[in-house]
């Protein structure tokens, strides 16, 4: 079984221990139950869910485990389950808005901390997310290879779409800042300006894409300003 404890903050004395049922593995294709139903990329969605910390409302907790299929709900005073849910989809749990905790990966889900009712659903318009998104004020901030999807947290529904910037290519793993939004990539920190924000030159980025299609003398003169 894996667990879930709350501990004093003063003395580190564990006030209460839960425990949740593990993923049980026999092989990949079948995993303990010897029926094949999608049984690979269950699994692999389950293992691809980084060490998330738990989130705490107001009187429960609400964990997505690395190990388990599914996520559970323990109350804040004496660790019982609440509720639980199998969802594989769940590779990051974003916060939480209006009362549901936002989960999210191919599909992106509001759950009611309550009961675990879903309240609603978004899809990615048939793409993936592209590492992890971000969160605040009530909005979602969803990277796929091929634009960024801004989506109400409260309602579930698209607010705009965003294509990269060519130049860049797309980002992940955002972090929502004062500023504006931070993403990486496999060669970049960048940071994203709000909307209407005048487009900024990048001479490196453009020198590089020049030369990618054999415009040298046009790459030099592009990378020496």
């Amino acid at each position: 079984m894996g667990s879930l404890s709350a501990l004093n903050a003063f003395t580190g004395e564990a006030v209460w221990v839960s425990g949740y049922p593990r993923m049980g593995l026999a092989n990949m294709e079948y995993a303990a139950s010897g029926v094949l139903d999608k049984m690979r990329e269950r699994v692999l969605k389950i293992i691809a869910r980084g060490p998330a910390s738990p989130v705490v409302a107001e009187d429960v907790v609400i964990l997505a485990p690395k190990d388990a299929a599914g996520v559970y709900a323990f109350n804040r005073t004496g660790g019982r389950v609440r509720w639980s849910r199998e969802i594989e989809d769940a590779r990051y749990i974003l916060g939480l808005c209006e009362g549901n905790v936002l989960l999210a990966d191919d599909e992106v889900r509001a759950v009611d901390v309550d009961t675990g009712r879903v309240a609603w659903k978004y899809s990615l318009q048939g793409e993936r997310l592209y590492g992890r998104p971000g969160y605040a004020g009530g909005t979602l901030y969803l990277p796929t290879a091929s634009s960024l999807q801004i989506v109400d947290a409260r309602t579930g529904k698209l607010c705009s779409n965003h294509p990269w910037d060519a130049r860049l290519g797309p980002l992940g793993n955002l972090v929502v800042t004062s500023r504006g939004i931070l993403g990486v990539n496999e060669e970049q920190v960048v940071q994203m300006a709000p909307a209407g924000a005048p487009r900024i030159e990048l001479p490196l980025e453009e020198a590089r894409a020049l030369a990618a299609q054999g415009k040298m003398e046009e790459a030099s003169a592009r990378y020496a300003a």
